[in-house]
């Protein structure tokens, strides 16, 4: 079983390369570590690899990022940005908000609406615990601060890039 960690991008990704994605990462995984009750991400960091992974969207994978001190941990980001791909992920993410009368839904309504794509990670289930979370939420942070969006985790709701950290603007239900 998988969860999802969504970049919803209200500006194109796809100039992010490999090495500026790896920075991004590196540059948030402190804070977000510290924030979600890990410590020593410095493994993590200096075993940090990002390539390219040849595909702009579906299974082969836009961005792979290995995490060397993690048993093996690898994440696989993909890029949905045309065709009823997107349309399918806006219109399930926006469905997920029909009962929302929570003050930032407006915000996050307005992100959706302007999205020209999505960047997924998905994270295994059993990757959770540990450095696994923080990981998947600063890859989606870096991507969303690159492409003006939101963050969207299953379990966790709809956050912010704020800084090198992130905030929370809808809790999930």
């Amino acid at each position: 079983m998988s969860i999802r960690i969504r970049a919803v991008c209200t500006k194109s990704v796809l100039g992010v390369t490999a090495e500026s994605l790896r920075e991004g990462i590196a540059a948030r995984l402190p804070t977000l570590a510290t924030y979600y009750g890990e410590s020593e991400p410095s493994k993590t960091i200096a075993g940090l690899s990002v390539s390219e992974g040849g595909g702009v969207r579906g299974e082969s994978g836009w961005m792979r990022i290995q995490a060397g001190d993690a048993a093996g941990m690898a994440l696989v980001v993909d890029w949905i940005g045309e065709g009823q791909a997107l349309k399918d992920e806006i219109q399930a993410l926006l469905a997920g908000l029909d009962d929302c009368e929570e003050e930032d839904a407006e915000e996050v309504r307005d992100c959706l609406s302007d999205a020209v794509g999505v960047a997924r990670v998905t994270l295994d289930v059993g990757a959770v615990e540990g450095i696994g979370w923080p990981l998947a939420i600063a890859i989606a942070a870096t991507l969303a601060d690159e492409g003006e969006g939101l963050i969207q985790a299953d379990g966790e709701g709809w956050m912010t890039v704020d800084g090198s950290g992130v905030e929370q603007l809808i809790d999930a239900d």
